[in-house]
């Protein structure tokens, strides 16, 4: 990849964990644990991942931005 380009990422759920994977290199780049499960996602759209997560208190959105899952907003589903 040239200076000049931005890594190309994609999420996968590894058992409690999310993984952010650089695919060029297909090398794991970040990672996220959490509680409880997947219920859809996680959808990636540039640098950015929308999951929802099943919770004891209902379902929850996060937006986190790429590669190290940091967290731009949570919402209720």
């Amino acid at each position: 990849m040239s200076n000049d380009q931005k890594p190309i990422y994609t999420a996968i759920v590894l058992k409690d964990k999310l993984s952010c994977i650089d695919t060029s290199t297909g090398s794991t780049v970040g990672t996220f644990s959490f509680n409880g499960t997947v219920k859809s996602g996680p959808i990636v759209t540039g640098d950015r991942c929308v999951v929802i997560f099943n919770t004891p208190s209902g379902a929850k959105g996060k937006i986190m931005k790429l590669p190290n899952f940091t967290t731009i907003t949570t919402f209720n589903v």
